[in-house]
């Protein structure tokens, strides 16, 4: 996150007195993208009936770098179109929180995650006709499909010690699971021309990269093993992006 502010900041102090053809708008183009997107809360819903969890229990994704690559064109001056793919390594999912447990009574629980995930999206981005120096502003937007993974999620006693039979301090171990749906994002940035060839681009995005599941929940009930339904919520993010592109 320091390189990428540090990077932002040099954007921005190379523009200054600097009087020049803008960025190409024009053609086809192939951009390589580098952000760090940051999670907002999954919401998610534990599933209803257990008397293990609560019945929403709000999990924390953490921020996550993110990579991708966009090939698009210039249909007119100004207005493109590209596809684009992009990845999101390992957010963080922790949360703390109480639930009222056979045994324990009202229990602090934790637990923890790791969600992934591969996107492809269909943008259309306009180049605002309007420059200062070598840059020129723009704005878009995309829709296409995500594909969501997150990992073995682990729920552990906190800090009490586990009633004789339970495994170690685990109340309950979700499987991991994938899921696919519909994604979209709306984006705006400045992009400022390097070379004749070669521009630099710094954007925001909202992303909704749709929803994002557990898989089934193995769980304890005093020392029995039970297993019951996934916990579902949705994946949004805040993405900050550095993009070099190469305009043909």
């Amino acid at each position: 996150m320091k390189k990428l502010l540090v990077f932002s900041l040099l954007f921005v102090l190379s523009t200054a007195n600097m009087k020049a053809e803008g960025p190409k708008s024009s053609g086809f183009f192939l951009s390589f993208n580098y952000g760090y997107a940051m999670s907002m809360k999954g919401d998610f819903k534990a599933p209803t009936g257990t008397d293990v969890v609560a019945s929403t229990f709000n999990d924390n994704v953490g921020a996550s770098p993110m990579f991708g690559i966009e090939f698009g064109y210039a249909i007119i001056p100004d207005l493109k179109l590209s596809l684009e793919v992009g990845f999101h390594n390992d957010h963080k999912m922790e949360d703390d929180y109480q639930a009222t447990l056979p045994y324990f009574g009202l229990t602090d629980i934790h637990s923890a995650a790791e969600v992934s995930t591969f996107y492809g999206m269909l943008n259309v981005v306009y180049d605002i006709p309007f420059e200062l120096a070598t840059i020129k502003p723009f704005i878009g937007a995309g829709a296409g499909y995500a594909s969501t993974k997150v990992s073995d999620q682990i729920m552990r006693l906190v800090p009490q010690a586990p009633p004789p039979g339970m495994p170690a301090e685990i109340l309950a171990a979700y499987k991991p699971a994938t899921t696919n749906s519909f994604a979209w994002q709306l984006q705006v940035g400045l992009i400022k021309k390097l070379t004749n060839n070669l521009d630099l681009s710094l954007e925001y995005r909202y992303q909704s990269l749709g929803d994002v599941s557990t898989g089934t929940d193995t769980y304890y009930d005093i020392t029995e093993p039970k297993t019951t339904e996934a916990s579902k919520g949705k994946f949004n993010n805040h993405l900050v992006a550095l993009s070099f592109i190469y305009n043909f």
